[in-house]
């Protein structure tokens, strides 16, 4: 697969009571069109700066993020781990809010039309966050990034607030989703049988630094996912 993203030697830097703190070391990732990745680590370990860099939320001290020619990754969409819907909209309002005033209205009402069938929440259109479980409330949210048509979902734990049934149905949810729409996902997670479960890669990191990458096969026994969750484990307390 054409890599839609390549990131070389990115570090950043903070300045805390006057000593330099490195947060990402000399990162270097490439990642495939249409792959599924998932990001591991102990907290701070640099999952959600590498995530929020990539966004365009904060800037590398040096480094580069390249983008394939022609994508629409300059734009990614984020998903945060809390659903952030505003309360005084509808899950149909706001699915939409991104783009309100930025497109035709026939458009937007197509592409939200579109999400709601697609997250099946066609029937909570007219709901406001209120009104909706939490595994709903999570599923507007991955509507209000996916609308934008963007090439790259970046999702920062996004299912760390539900409880392990909608986790797990949520989960079996984006990989459908997922699937169907062919989009590059950076999924940052503490999980590792979630970043088993849902990766085609997974990405160790510590202390800003890729400590090792696991392929996930595509057909793999239970003995063989065991191991693979142990390794990747034993990177990560390495």
């Amino acid at each position: 697969m054409q890599p839609v993203l390549k990131i070389s030697n990115l570090t950043k830097e903070y300045q805390l009571d006057g000593t330099a703190f490195r947060a990402l070391n000399e990162i270097k990732l490439t990642i495939p069109a249409g792959s599924f990745t998932t990001v591991v680590g102990k907290s701070g370990s640099g999952k959600t700066t590498l995530l929020r860099i990539i966004a365009g939320l904060e800037k590398a001290t040096t480094g580069e993020i390249n983008y394939l020619s022609g994508s629409s990754v300059q734009r990614p969409a984020f998903v945060f781990q809390e659903a952030r819907l505003l309360p005084w909209l509808t899950v149909e309002q706001n699915i939409a809010f991104p783009l309100q005033g930025k497109l035709e209205q026939v458009e937007l009402s197509q592409r939200v039309k579109r999400q709601l069938q697609l997250l099946g929440l066609t029937e909570f259109a007219a709901a406001y966050p209120a009104q909706i479980s939490g595994g709903m409330a999570q599923r507007a949210a991955l509507g209000r990034a996916l609308i934008y048509e963007t090439d790259l979902i970046l999702m920062d734990e996004p299912l760390g607030a539900l409880d392990a049934f909608n986790r797990r149905k949520l989960q079996e949810e984006l990989q459908t989703i997922f699937a169907a729409n062919q989009k590059t996902v950076i999924f940052v997670t503490h999980d590792v049988e979630e970043a088993i479960f849902l990766g085609e890669k997974v990405i160790v990191l510590d202390e800003g630094q890729i400590l090792a990458e696991f392929k996930v096969p595509i057909t793999a026994e239970n003995s063989q996912l065991f191991t693979l969750k142990e390794n990747i484990i034993t990177s990560i307390n390495s």
